[in-house]
């Protein structure tokens, strides 16, 4: 983690050791799929397992490269993954809280808007929350909710959300 309320941004990746856990563990998933179809024959459960395992490999390891990332400042929350990028100014976020489901806690995020889209009515109908940052950063979903919390009662209530928005990398 880089950066804290007095010298923002606050930039959080995701851990590189538990990227580097699930590339191998998807590897290893598919080189034993491979090998199964290779002494068993192709059948659609292996074929299956090793294409998913080698997709998840490869993703995994484009995350070591270029790991999703959590930046935090005046402007609010910005969320960049492998997927898309996502931003929620201060006034827009009406508190955050944490959310468990089975065995994994999350951080969710609870907007103030009046007009949520269907994905975030969605979310709120089965979570609790309209979204939630995945698991994997380099801090646990208890210190991101209190750093997120800290941030927003920090610049939320210093009216500094207007700032420019800048580029992130």
């Amino acid at each position: 983690m880089r950066g804290n309320l007095s010298t923002p941004p606050i930039i959080i990746s995701r851990s590189t050791r538990k990227m580097t856990i699930q590339t191998i563990i998807a590897l290893l998933v598919a080189v034993f799929a491979s090998y199964s179809i290779a002494t068993d024959g192709p059948k659609a459960w292996n074929i299956i397992v090793a294409l998913a395992s080698t997709i998840g490999a490869a993703s995994f390891a484009y995350q070591l490269v270029r790991p999703d990332m959590i930046r935090i400042d005046a402007n609010g929350v910005y969320w960049k993954s492998i997927r898309k990028a996502w931003h929620r100014r201060w006034p827009e976020i009406s508190h955050f809280e944490l959310v468990r489901i089975r065995f994994s806690t999350f951080c969710g995020i609870v907007l103030s808007t009046e007009r949520p889209t269907a994905f975030e009515r969605l979310a709120e109908g089965m979570t609790g929350v309209h979204g939630m940052f995945d698991g994997g950063w380099e801090i646990s979903a208890a210190e991101l909710l209190a750093l997120l919390s800290d941030a927003k009662d920090f610049w939320g209530k210093h009216n500094v959300g207007n700032a420019n928005l800048q580029d992130v990398k």
